[in-house]
């Protein structure tokens, strides 16, 4: 973790240390604030979409009957979209409400074909550093 320096004043009267990283959204590189009082953020559309079309993709394998959502889908999408229905609960709640590190882009969930099944090292894995609540 970096931290930026911010002066107030003339001569460094006051400063201010702020924690940032820099993390990678596609191909673009962000300067992200790590703060705990930051305003909670909207639910990434992409994330969102990402899981619910793994949960009916699941549902289809499982049934034997697939959704229309997933139907035309490659067995290729399909298979990366079923590797997304065995994430751990919290690790879907978190991305439902918008508390996903900054470094879970929806390609990177995709394109992860060496997702652990064990829900502690799912967690690292994302960079999700907290304990779950």
């Amino acid at each position: 973790m970096s931290e930026i320096i911010v002066n107030i004043g003339d001569e460094s009267e006051s400063q201010i240390l702020i924690p940032a990283n820099f993390a990678r959204r596609g191909n673009e590189l962000k300067l992200v604030l790590d703060s705990s009082d930051a305003a909670p953020r909207d639910a990434d559309p992409v994330l969102l979409r990402l899981i619910t079309h793994a949960a009916q993709a699941q549902k289809g394998a499982l049934s034997g009957h697939p959704d229309s959502i997933v139907s035309n889908y490659s067995k290729r999408h399909l298979w990366q979209l079923l590797r997304l229905s065995w994430l751990a609960p919290d690790i879907i709640v978190a991305i439902t409400e918008g508390r996903q590190p900054p470094t879970l882009t929806g390609r990177r969930l995709l394109r992860a074909t060496d997702v652990p099944l064990a829900w502690d090292e799912q967690r690292r894995y994302f960079g999700f550093s907290q304990a779950p609540r």
